[in-house]
């Protein structure tokens, strides 16, 4: 009896421990319109099973790197570390509230400047289609109208 037991304990362990993975669009290339829904490039990905003190999800950005003076759009799988806490003698995840852009994955440096970052974490949640790439592309041009008009002003 204790054998079986001991394999009965073994089956439930190992099939706890598959748990859920989460799955994401990954794809990285130098046009926006090669990382939409639908398009060939976009390849569905399964991130691996969740860890209590790491959390994976799933991230679309729009990356512009100034050494190499190009712009790249990546979607993929992404995780990091919870905060932790003490509950009585024990460190343990916290549980998280939100995931918002306010993220390491999405916070620019000295050489890339992201400016597009929306992470999420539910399963293939990390794409756009041909009207976001429409809004997208009318904000660019809003913002790039604004900053001529601002610099004919100051350098006149």
């Amino acid at each position: 009896m204790n054998n079986m037991f001991k394999c009965i304990l073994v089956f439930v362990a190992v099939f706890i421990s598959t748990g859920y993975a989460l799955n994401c669009y990954t794809c990285k290339s130098d046009r926006l319109s090669r990382c939409t829904k639908g398009s060939s490039e976009m390849v569905e990905t399964q991130c691996g099973v969740e860890h209590p003190p790491l959390l994976r999800f799933c991230i679309f950005k729009i990356v512009y790197d100034n050494v190499e003076k190009k712009e790249t759009v990546e979607a993929g799988c992404e995780e990091m570390r919870k905060d932790v806490i003490r509950v009585g003698k024990e460190l343990v995840p916290a549980p998280l509230t939100r995931l918002d852009r306010n993220i390491q994955q999405c916070q620019s440096n000295e050489r890339l400047n992201i400016s597009f970052c929306e992470p999420c974490n539910k399963d293939l949640c990390n794409f756009v289609n041909s009207a976001s790439i429409s809004k997208m592309n009318i904000h660019r041009f809003c913002t790039l109208l604004l900053l001529y008009i601002f610099a004919n002003s100051i350098f006149r």
